[in-house]
């Protein structure tokens, strides 16, 4: 065996690994049979490949915009951008690539969301397959009985239901949040910005997990480092509030009943059966700071702050369905960009294996859409490779078997 083909299968046999470690996501609880050609894997992660494929500069669109990836089997095009922008979020497409869809997403998400950027191949699949779903939960909703009778939230609690199935109406279905995709679009995208601006992304996501609950007190022992940090930092920019800070009668709240007697036993306290009894009367114990301060830890409490009044008119609801269709584009263009350099990847394999036997089949999701369990009918071959990703979003790719000889 030459030296070159020695490395080329070495080359190989290190993509295998990155290929097969294991993610996945699902937009529907369908089963989708598959044709006996294809071999679903559930654990196949293809976008954490750390190819090197070129899949060429930041290029201008003819018709406006920027090319992302234009040597790409699948090319994806940003607007509403200038150059500097562009290529600040090209940057991290290559720089973050190598990190998986994941890790890429999480990198983008920041930049979608205070730049209002677009996609356009995400918008075509919007504009073309949103219409079809909502008319079809429409006609869901419409034709069943359960639905028609059912109050308000029980509505609620059958609505995930009907929208699975109207998503398994669509013949195209990316590996992404379509819910979010189709309903959480906002409708001024410039809304979050001074919000973006003044707290930043990562600190805004931390905020919301805990903000639908302005009342309750969060224990964080200095133990649990990452979650403290961040609790920190809310505090630092004024979205919580710290030990002493917190009303009283709220940090008591967080002792049980038993453990406030114990603070005042030498007052020979009343027998409490409720907590508001027990907070109304260690509340007027002249020396209450003091004596709490020796069951907890004043340092490890925290509370949740609502916004400043300059963004009252922001709704957290909102805000949140916002990024979470963001995200739901993040992802699309993260994965379309890691698989089109895959398929690169794998076009440049066949150059260096060039002459050897080769055995190809088909890798897909546990629930690949119609276009896809269709795509995989048909045989692949070195001669007849299929371009991947097949859509915005595709998990579809072919594993590649070269002989040695």
């Amino acid at each position: 065996m030459k030296s070159g083909d020695l490395l080329a299968l070495l080359i190989l046999a290190a993509i295998l690994i990155w290929i097969f470690r294991p993610r996945g996501r699902s937009t529907s609880k369908e089963t989708v049979p598959t044709p006996s050609i294809a071999r679903p894997v559930t654990t196949t992660k293809i976008s954490n490949s750390a190819d090197t494929a070129d899949v060429g500069p930041l290029t201008s669109s003819t018709s406006g915009g920027w090319i992302l990836n234009p040597r790409s089997s699948f090319p994806l095009t940003i607007d509403s951008l200038d150059r500097q922008r562009a290529e600040l979020f090209k940057g991290i497409c290559e720089k973050k690539r190598y990190e998986g869809t994941e890790g890429l997403t999480h990198a983008l998400l920041p930049l979608i969301a205070r730049s209002n950027l677009r996609c356009r191949e995400v918008d075509e699949y919007i504009q073309k397959f949103r219409p079809r779903y909502l008319s079809a939960l429409q006609s869901l909703q419409q034709t069943s009985k359960e639905w028609q009778q059912a109050a308000e939230r029980d509505r609620q609690d059958l609505l995930p239901e009907l929208r699975e199935s109207a998503l398994r109406t669509l013949e195209v279905r990316p590996d992404c949040d379509l819910i979010a995709l189709f309903e959480c679009a906002p409708q001024d995208a410039t809304f979050d910005d001074a919000l973006l601006d003044r707290y930043g992304m990562e600190t805004l996501q931390f905020y919301m997990r805990y903000a639908g609950d302005l009342t309750r007190v969060h224990v964080v022992p200095t133990g649990n480092v990452e979650l403290r940090k961040s609790f920190e930092k809310l505090t630092e920019v004024g979205l919580a509030a710290r030990g002493t800070d917190i009303p009283l009668h709220e940090v008591l709240g967080t002792l049980k009943l038993k453990d406030m007697a114990a603070m005042v036993s030498d007052l020979l306290p009343p027998k409490w059966s409720r907590k508001a009894q027990a907070i109304e009367y260690l509340i007027a114990v002249p020396d209450i700071i003091d004596r709490a301060g020796k069951v907890l830890a004043f340092r490890e409490l925290f509370q949740i702050k609502a916004l400043p009044a300059t963004f009252a008119q922001i709704d957290l609801a909102t805000l949140s369905a916002s990024w979470r269709h963001a995200e739901a584009v993040a992802w699309l263009i993260a994965r379309t960009y890691i698989g089109g350099a895959m398929y690169l990847r794998d076009l440049e394999l066949d150059r260096v294996m060039k002459g050897r036997h080769v055995e190809m089949e088909w890798q897909q999701d546990h629930n690949p859409c119609p276009m896809c369990v269709q795509a995989a009918t048909r045989q692949p071959s070195k001669k007849n490779r299929p371009k991947t990703p097949l859509h915005i979003g595709c998990r579809c790719w072919i594993h590649t078997d070269y002989d040695e000889d």
